[in-house]
C-alpha cells in the first residue's frame, strides 16, 4: 500500500495544524472545508495521473492504464484535521517502485486460480499446472484504455454474425462449482452459458487467426442486454516454451511523489486561507 503525505512548509503552519487536531472541527468551519477540498483535490489529481493524464514536470505518464491503480486511491479521515490518502491496489507498488523482469510461467500456473491438466495417460498421469488469462479487447473507436483494439473489418464480421444469429454471446449464470487448483485447494469457478441457451458457452470467433482466434462476446452487464465486451483467452502452462511469457521489467513511475509535488502549494494555500477566514471572523 502506498500512502501520500502533504506536510506544511512553514513552522507556523505546522504548529497551527498540529493545534487544530486538538480542537473540534466546528470551531474552524472554513479551515475544515479547506482541508476537505484539499484532500479531494489531491485524490482527484492522483486518479487523474493514474488514468494516464500527462504529469507536469515529468515524463512518467502511464501509457496503458487499466483503471485498477486509479480505483485503488482511497481517503481516510484520521481526526478532524488529519487525513490519510493512500492506494491499496495490487499493482500500486509496481507502478510506484517498478519491478524486475520475470517469467510468468514460473508464477501464474502455480497461483490460487491455477488449474491442472493430465499430460500423461490415464494409467500414468502427469499433472501439469496452467492458468487461463483473459485478454480484453476494445471496439473500434473505444474511449476506454485497451491494449488491444479489434480491427474494423473483424468487428464488422462479428456484428454481421450477431445480426444473422450465428454468433451467440456468453453470460455468467451467477452460479459456481468447486474445482481443485494445482495445490489441491477447492476453488469456486464461475459458470457460463450462451445468451440464447447454448449450454456451457456461447460462440467463439473462428478463422481470423492470430490472437483474435477464439474471441468471445461476453454480456458485460446483466442489467443491460446490449452491453458487451470482447475477450480472448490465452493459456500459461508450466511447460510453455521458454521465453514465451517473459514479463519485461517495469520502470518506477513514482506517481505519488509527483502528486505531492504538484498539489502541495495549492492545498497549503487553501488551508492558510481557511485559517485566516476563521481567525478574522472570530475577532
Amino acid at each position: 500500500m502506498i500512502t501520500l503525505t502533504i506536510m506544511p512548509k512553514s513552522d507556523l503552519l505546522a504548529m497551527l495544524t498540529a493545534h487544530l487536531k486538538t480542537i473540534g472541527s466546528g470551531a474552524m468551519p472554513n479551515t475544515m472545508a479547506a482541508f476537505e477540498s484539499g484532500v479531494d483535490f489531491i485524490a482527484a489529481t492522483w486518479r487523474d495521473y493514474a488514468m494516464g493524464s500527462p504529469i507536469p514536470g515529468s515524463s512518467n505518464q502511464i501509457k496503458h492504464p487499466t483503471g485498477g491503480y486509479a480505483a485503488g486511491v482511497k481517503v481516510a479521515q484520521v481526526s478532524p484535521f488529519e487525513y490519510r490518502i493512500y492506494n491499496d491496489s495490487e499493482i500500486a507498488s509496481i507502478i510506484e517502485d517498478g519491478a524486475e523482469s520475470y517469467d510468468m510461467k514460473d508464477k501464474h500456473p502455480f497461483g490460487p486460480k491455477s488449474r491442472v491438466a493430465n499430460h500423461g495417460t490415464k494409467k500414468n498421469p502427469r499433472w501439469v499446472p496452467y492458468c487461463i488469462i483473459p485478454m480484453r479487447w476494445g471496439t473500434p473507436g473505444s474511449t476506454g484504455h485497451f491494449k488491444n483494439i479489434i480491427p474494423e473489418d473483424v468487428y464488422k464480421l462479428i456484428m454481421a454474425k450477431r445480426r444473422a444469429g450465428t454468433f451467440e454471446r456468453t453470460r455468467a449464470t451467477g452460479t459456481t462449482h468447486p474445482e481443485p487448483n494445482f495445490w489441491g485447494q477447492q476453488v469456486q469457478r464461475a459458470e457460463y452459458e450462451g445468451v440464447k441457451g447454448r449450454p456451457m458457452w456461447g460462440s467463439s470467433l473462428k478463422g481470423v487467426g492470430g490472437y483474435m482466434e477464439g474471441m468471445s462476446a461476453m454480456v458485460a452487464d446483466a442489467g443491460k442486454a446490449t452491453s458487451s465486451e470482447y475477450v480472448t483467452f490465452r493459456v500459461i502452462s508450466a511447460e510453455s516454451p521458454a521465453g514465451m511469457w517473459i514479463q519485461p521489467a517495469r520502470p518506477a513511475h513514482k506517481i505519488s511523489e509527483h502528486v505531492a509535488r504538484n498539489t502541495a502549494d495549492m492545498v497549503l494555500e487553501m488551508v492558510e486561507a481557511g485559517m485566516m477566514s476563521d481567525i478574522v471572523g472570530a475577532e
